[in-house]
This record gives C-alpha cells, structure tokens and sequence, in this order.
C-alpha cells in the first residue's frame, strides 16, 4: 500500500503530458534562431557557388555567420529541394510547351491531309466521271441498267472503247479510289 501511496504523492507533483510537450517545443523554439538576412545572403551566395557543401565550407560558413554546422548543412539541404523542385518545374513547363507544338503541327497536318484528300477524290471523281450521286447520274445509271439488260436479251454488242464497254457491265458505280486511304470514299 505505501508504494502504492508513493505513485500517487509522485503523480500528483509530475506536470500533465501535454505541458511536457509544450515546454519542449518551447525550448527547440529558441534553439531555432531566424537568420539574419545578412546570414540568408551569405548561405545564398554561397549555394549560387556550389549547391553542395563540403564540410571545410561549411566550417567556415559555420564561423563566419556564427550558426551550427548542423544549421547550415540543413540549409543547404533544404535549398537544394527548394532548386530541385523549381527545376522539375521549369522542365515540365518546356514539355508541356513542346507537346502543345507537336499537337498544333498534327493538327495542321491532319487538317491539310484531309483538304488535300477532299480535293484529291473530287478531282478524281471529276476525272472519271463518278462522284456525288445527282439526278443526272442516277437517271444514267438506270439508263446503263435498263441498256445492259437489253444487251443481255439481244446477246451482242459492239464497243467502242473500254470505258463503255465497262459502263455497261458495271451495274454499281464504281466509287473513286484514294490510294492510301482505302476506306475513305468522299
């Protein structure tokens, strides 16, 4: 029982956890001194001459500006993060730049593929006489239909040349053909 009253009596003088805390905070409080913006200059001079610190240098930064050791090499650490992130920035930047081009030349190139593929099927379309179905096309292609089938009653026929002999055997227009695009009909 007197341990137990001993635990107690102890308890009762012990200061609660979260004023520990606080006290201990308060003490890394002071340790931690704001630099000076003589001291920032200097560290900073000093990182634009070498981002990485040997330990003679730091010595001497260490006597010259009146900081730990410790402190300054944290410094610099933190000053290289600080450079680190600022660089991944900036190229991240140029990239995003870079991809923004490429898109705009693939842009510019699809949207001159496709003029010059529309061009292309119209002026082949033209050439060869076939293209958008019109009035005048469809009456021509009944016409070739109700002629072949004459043809295929009368069992002769002489030709002229090839391309009528191809219209009249050819029931279903022949849709223009675009090399390297076999699936683009216009």
């Amino acid at each position: 029982m007197e341990m137990k009253q001993q635990e107690l009596g102890e308890s009762e003088t012990a200061p609660p956890a979260g004023e520990e805390k606080k006290k201990k905070q308060q003490q890394q409080q002071e340790k931690k001194k704001k630099l000076t913006s003589y001291q920032v200059e200097s560290l900073e001079r000093s990182f634009q001459e070498d981002i990485k610190l040997e330990p003679e240098r730091k010595m001497k930064l260490s006597e010259e500006l009146g900081l730990e050791p410790r402190q300054i090499a944290i410094w610099f650490q933190n000053r290289r993060a600080r450079w680190k992130v600022k660089q991944l920035k900036q190229e991240n930047q140029k990239l995003q730049d870079e991809v923004m081009n490429l898109k705009a030349v693939v842009r510019d190139q699809a949207s001159r593929s496709t003029t010059q593929i529309s061009a292309a099927a119209a002026g082949y379309a033209e050439i060869c006489g076939c293209g958008e179905e019109t009035a005048e096309s469809t009456s021509r292609m009944i016409h070739i239909q109700q002629h072949n089938n004459n043809i295929a009653d009368q069992g002769k026929y002489c030709y002229t040349n090839v391309q009528e002999q191809q219209d009249y055997y050819n029931t279903v227009p022949m849709l223009p053909y675009c090399a390297g695009f076999p699936n683009y009909y216009p």
